[in-house]
C-alpha cells in the first residue's frame, strides 16, 4: 500500500522535482561553487513561497497544508538538494512550524515567520549540550529573568550557528522546579554581545558548531510561549523534527539508483542483480522503505489534522533512522570492493561509486541520536503510547 495523493499534491511533487533538477543542471553548467549554489537555491525556494508554505498568509507564508510541507521535504531529499540546504529547511520545520507558529505570540510570529519564509532570517536549534546531551532535567544552560530581559549563560553544541541569524534556545529558567515548570524557549540573536561560536567538524565532512553564551541579554519579547511552561512545547516541537528526520526521500532515490547500477556490475561473469540472494535483500529494503514512507506521511497527516502525533513521530523516526544504517550497510556489502570507492576519479571509472556509499554510511549513526537519541524515543513510546510505567 502506497500513500495516495491528490492531483494538487502530485503536481507539487513534480514541480519541486523538476525545479531542483533544473537548478542542479544550471549550477553545473555555470560552474557555481557549492556554497554559492546552496545560497542561490535557498533564495529561489523562498521566492517560490515553498520555504514558509505551512505559515498563514498573514505571517508571510502560503497557507498550505502540512502534507504539502512533507512532500516538499521528501522531494528535496529525493532530488538530491544539498544536505546543508535540507538542514536549513529542517530548522524552519522544527522552529517555525513546531514552535513559533503554534506557541508564539502574534508579535513573535510577525517578527520571525515572514523573514524565515522569505529566507531572510535563518535559524538553528540550541538543544544539545556537551555534558548533558538533550536531557532538559540537567541542562546547564540557563536564563535569569532580569525584569526587562533574560540573561543567558551556558553552552550548546551540534547546531548550525555559523549559518544562522538566530538560535532557538531550550534552557532552564527555574532550576529547582519540576521538569514541567522549569523549561523556557528563547530566540537569541547570534550577533549579541557575549556569543562566541567555534566549529565542530563532523566525520562526514560537514561543519556543526559549539556556541558559548556569557551573560547574553535576550529581550523579553523573544520568549516563545510562557516562561517555565516550555516542556510541553518542546516535546511537541521535537515531534515535528522526528517527522522531518523520518523523511525517506534520499533512501528511495539511492536504492533506485543502486538497483540500476547493479545491472551493470558483474560477479563471476553474471550481473549481481540476477543473484537470488541479492534480489531478496533488495526486496527487504524496498519493503522497509515503504513502511517508513507510510509512517512519515501518517505523522504529518496527524499533525495537519491537529491530532496527537508524538508517538507516531517517534515510531517513524526510529524506523527510518535505523533503516539508514541497514540500507547503506547492505548496499555497501552488495557492492563489494566497489562499495568502498569514493571521489570523482572513482566515479568516472566505476559508476557505482557515484552513490557515495562510504559517506552515507558514515553519516547514518548521527541520525539515531539527532532530535533525541533512539533510546529516549523508545521510552517516550513506552510511556505515552503504551502507558507503561517509567523505568
Amino acid at each position: 500500500m502506497k500513500p495516495v495523493f491528490t492531483e494538487g499534491e502530485a503536481g507539487l511533487r513534480d514541480e519541486i522535482r523538476q525545479f531542483i533538477s533544473s537548478e542542479k543542471r544550471m549550477s553545473r553548467e555555470s560552474g557555481l561553487s557549492s556554497e554559492a549554489f546552496i545560497s542561490q537555491l535557498y533564495t529561489k525556494i523562498a521566492e517560490k513561497r515553498w520555504l514558509g508554505m505551512f505559515a498563514p498568509r498573514e505571517y508571510g507564508g502560503a497557507g498550505r497544508s502540512l502534507i504539502d510541507w512533507a512532500i516538499f521535504m521528501e522531494e528535496l531529499a529525493y532530488s538530491g538538494a544539498p544536505e546543508v540546504l535540507r538542514t536549513g529547511v529542517d530548522m524552519v520545520s522544527l522552529i517555525g512550524s513546531g514552535l513559533i507558529l503554534p506557541y508564539g505570540s502574534h508579535e513573535l510570529k510577525k517578527k520571525f515567520l515572514p523573514g524565515m519564509s522569505a529566507g531572510e532570517i535563518k535559524v538553528s536549534i540550541g538543544s544539545t549540550e556537551p555534558d548533558t546531551g538533550v536531557d532538559v532535567n540537567i541542562f546547564k544552560t540557563r536564563a535569569i529573568d532580569k525584569g526587562d530581559c533574560f540573561v543567558v549563560n551556558g553552552v550548546k553544541v551540534y547546531n548550525e550557528a555559523h549559518r544562522s541569524d538566530y538560535i532557538c534556545l531550550i534552557l532552564q529558567t527555574a532550576a529547582e522546579a519540576p521538569l514541567e515548570k522549569k523549561v523556557s524557549v528563547l530566540m537569541l540573536d547570534l550577533t549579541s554581545p557575549g556569543v562566541s561560536i567555534r566549529p565542530l567538524w563532523m566525520m562526514w565532512g560537514l561543519r556543526r558548531d559549539e556556541v558559548v553564551f556569557e551573560n547574553v541579554k535576550v529581550p523579553k519579547e523573544n520568549l516563545v510561549g510562557q516562561k517555565n511552561e516550555g516542556w510541553g512545547m518542546v516535546t511537541d516541537s521535537f515531534a515535528a523534527e522526528w517527522g522531518t528526520l523520518a523523511n525517506v526521500g534520499l533512501l528511495l532515490r539511492d536504492l533506485e539508483r543502486f538497483k540500476e547500477l547493479l545491472r551493470d556490475t558483474r560477479y563471476g561473469g553474471k550481473a549481481i542483480i540476477d543473484l537470488a540472494s541479492v534480489r531478496h535483500i533488495l526486496v527487504e529494503l524496498a519493503l522497509e522503505l515503504e513502511i517508513g514512507r507510510l509512517l512519515y506521511y501518517r505523522t504529518w497527516w496527524l499533525r495537519d489534522t491537529g491530532r496527537p502525533n508524538s508517538v507516531a513521530a517517534a515510531m517513524s523516526k526510529i524506523h527510518t533512522t535505523e533503516l539508514w544504517l541497514r540500507l547503506y550497510g547492505r548496499m555497501t556489502e552488495l557492492a563489494g570492493q566497489y562499495g568502498q570507492l569514493e571521489g570523482s576519479e572513482a566515479a568516472r571509472r566505476w559508476p557505482i561509486a557515484r552513490l557515495g556509499l562510504p559517506g552515507s554510511y558514515e553519516f547514518s549513526p548521527s541520525l539515531t541520536i539527532g532530535g533525541w537519541p533512539t533510546e529516549q524515543q523508545r521510552d517516550h513510546i513506552a510511556q505515552v503510547g503504551l502507558g507503561l510505567p517509567r523505568g
